[in-house]
């Protein structure tokens, strides 16, 4: 998502927030102070706050060009919440703090696609595409679909950032039910390969513990690199296109079927052959299965592994 898309939709999200304005009477900028200074302190769990008329104004007139944080949002839908009881409304047209939540943190962190730099333009570079199993599902809503794709952004970004793989700088483009990402020439492959899948299958196994089916995430990661380019919308080339094929592999998509692993990463040769096969930090070759990959006509040699964090040694589990 581009700067223009992202200023799109935080404009979408403060006219959500003057819809629901709306629905609920709507209350004057005083009343939702006086309102919000009820519960101020807090209401389960929540830290709220003062709505002060003037910032209340501000927000929902767009003078201010920031996302309003999530402290202020929450008061804000208590606060509407509260004011369409008093009016003799159902307070769930105006929706759950949880909803509202889910809406905030889809704005925040939805992954903003840069620029490519052109100074990467035609140089090796790790590729990173990743794609979550049964996305589409009839099992699944919207609203599920929202939260798991932010929470993959989530655990995505923790990994990296944890692997000192840089998270800011790396180019990235929101693919619906992935993500692409190309990290910086000057970042090695076998961070990626070691510790990132690690952390990552980690976290995977530990959200999934704690989420209801729909919200599980099972995971697809492919890992290529190769040279870059990018045309005026976006990334190009035939490693990226290599890389999409290898994360489509009928073989990989059976195997985590069939095992139910919370990740399944499928590697290039390239890869395999000059990382993976040297066996460094926490990385067993042993791990990786040849296997053949063949999408419409084309037919590539990878390496697959099933990453399952109850293999993992306990300073490798997330903290």
């Amino acid at each position: 998502m581009d700067r223009q898309a992202a200023v799109a939709a935080q404009d979408n999200f403060i006219a959500e927030l003057n819809a629901a304005w709306e629905a609920a009477g709507p209350p004057s900028y005083a009343r939702l102070e006086r309102l919000s200074l009820r519960v101020s302190g807090g209401l389960h769990g929540l830290r709220l706050r003062v709505l002060a008329a003037s910032t209340t104004q501000a927000i929902l007139s767009g003078r201010r060009k920031r996302l309003p944080e999530w402290g202020w949002v929450a008061s804000f839908v208590n606060g509407l919440r509260l004011a369409a009881a008093e009016n003799g409304l159902d307070p769930d047209v105006i929706g759950t703090i949880q909803e509202w939540k889910a809406k905030h943190h889809a704005v925040r962190l939805a992954p903003a696609r840069q620029v490519f730099p052109q100074s990467w333009s035609g140089r090796n570079c790790s590729i990173v595409l990743t794609d979550i199993v049964g996305f589409g599902s009839d099992k699944r809503d919207d609203f599920d679909r929202q939260m798991i794709r932010r929470q993959m952004y989530e655990l995505l970004r923790d990994a990296f950032e944890r692997s000192n793989v840089p998270w800011t700088t790396s180019y990235r483009e929101d693919r619906g039910g992935g993500m692409l990402i190309v990290v910086p020439p000057t970042v090695p492959t076998a961070s990626i390969v070691d510790p990132l899948v690690v952390f990552l299958a980690a976290s995977l196994r530990r959200h999934n513990d704690r989420s209801s089916e729909a919200v599980r995430i099972q995971l697809r990661l492919a890992l290529n690199v190769g040279p870059v380019t990018a045309d005026r919308d976006r990334v190009t080339g035939e490693s990226i296109i290599r890389t999409a094929r290898l994360v489509e592999a009928p073989v990989l998509k059976e195997q985590l079927a069939i095992t139910a692993a919370d990740l399944g990463v499928i590697v290039s040769s390239f890869v395999h052959d000059t990382v993976v096969t040297h066996g460094s930090g926490q990385v067993d070759p042993a791990n990786y299965h040849r296997v053949s990959v063949q999408v419409n006509r084309s037919k590539l040699t990878a390496w697959m592994r099933l990453a399952r964090a109850e293999s993992l040694s306990p300073n490798q589990q997330p903290s």
